[in-house]
């Protein structure tokens, strides 16, 4: 059986899209990304500096903050170096070709605690390079209690207002 069209209706919805009062409920997905770097002087920054010292181990970096949104996906990446460098915490050492750890770990070839945490991805666990500290295991014990309470404040937030 062959559904009826009232034609009225149909002209109503046709005059109505002619006078522009037609709203499309279709969007258009775009793969953009956009990404902005929070600058160290900032005063998130410098809370998330603070926080990790207090809670993880006083000799950190915070490398960079990155806040990012692709399509509907929100995320916050943070790197972060604990222990870096030849101070009696390590060794500087040098990367081998075959090496898979990240770009931003291998910069200067540096022993230290690497910890890359991100929204999207949840946690993973740090890269240790050639290092000889006895708090160590206590950090690292640390770092993954850290990532959940960081993760959870971070998801609060709205990450539109650091993108405008």
């Amino acid at each position: 059986m062959k559904e009826k069209i009232n034609e009225h209706d149909m002209t109503k919805k046709m005059m109505s899209m002619i006078r522009g009062g037609y709203k499309t409920i279709l969007t258009e997905e775009t793969n953009e990304v956009k990404a902005v770097d929070i600058d160290t002087n900032t005063p998130i920054y410098k809370d998330e500096q603070k926080k990790i010292k207090e809670i993880v181990y006083p000799i950190a970096v915070i490398k960079s903050i990155t806040v990012s949104k692709q399509g509907d996906s929100r995320n916050v990446n943070m790197k972060v170096v604990f222990l870096e460098g030849s101070d009696g915490s390590g060794v500087d050492t040098t990367s081998s070709d075959n090496d898979q750890t990240p770009t931003w770990v291998n910069q200067d070839n540096r022993s230290g605690v690497y910890f890359e945490m991100d929204l999207l991805r949840g946690y993973e666990d740090p890269i240790v390079k050639n290092v000889s500290n006895p708090k160590l295991p206590e950090i690292l014990n640390k770092l993954e209690g850290y990532y959940d309470v960081w993760a959870t404040e971070w998801a609060k937030q709205n990450i539109d207002d650091y993108l405008k």
